[in-house]
C-alpha cells in the first residue's frame, strides 16, 4: 500500500523501521521519536492492531512512562507559556485563556496515559 492510503495514527514499517503517521506527509518512528517526511509514492505495511493482551502492556514498554509523560509535558507546557508571555499581539487575558485551556488538554493527556 502507498502511504497516503494509511489514516492519520496507524502504524506501519517502512524502509525496516517501525512508524506512526501523524499527518498527511509525516510520521513519527516508534524507536526514537523522531519525526520525518514520508513520500507519498513510498510503498509501506501496515501494522494491524494488536490483540487485546498486547495492548495492555505499559506505555513503558513502548518507550516512555506515564510519569515521564508527565515531566515532558510540564516542560512543554513552559516553553509554550514563556512563548505566550513574549508575543505582544496577544492581550494579557488571551493569554490567560489559552494558559488554562493548555493545562485541561494537559491534564487530558495525563488523565489518558494513566489509564494505560
Amino acid at each position: 500500500m502507498r502511504f497516503p492510503q494509511l489514516d492519520i495514527g496507524d502504524r506501519f514499517e517502512y524502509q525496516g523501521k517501525i512508524w506512526t503517521k501523524n499527518g498527511p506527509l509525516t510520521a513519527v518512528r516508534q524507536s526514537d521519536g523522531q519525526s520525518a517526511m514520508i513520500p507519498r509514492y513510498a510503498s509501506v505495511s501496515r501494522i494491524e492492531a494488536v490483540e487485546q493482551g498486547e495492548a495492555e502492556e505499559s506505555s513503558e514498554v513502548q518507550g516512555i512512562s506515564p510519569a515521564e509523560l508527565d515531566r515532558l509535558l510540564d516542560v512543554m507546557l513552559e516553553r509554550i507559556f514563556v512563548l505566550l508571555d513574549g508575543t505582544a499581539e496577544l492581550s494579557e487575558d488571551t493569554r490567560e485563556v489559552l494558559r488554562s485551556r493548555l493545562r485541561s488538554i494537559q491534564k487530558d493527556i495525563q488523565a489518558m496515559a494513566w489509564q494505560r
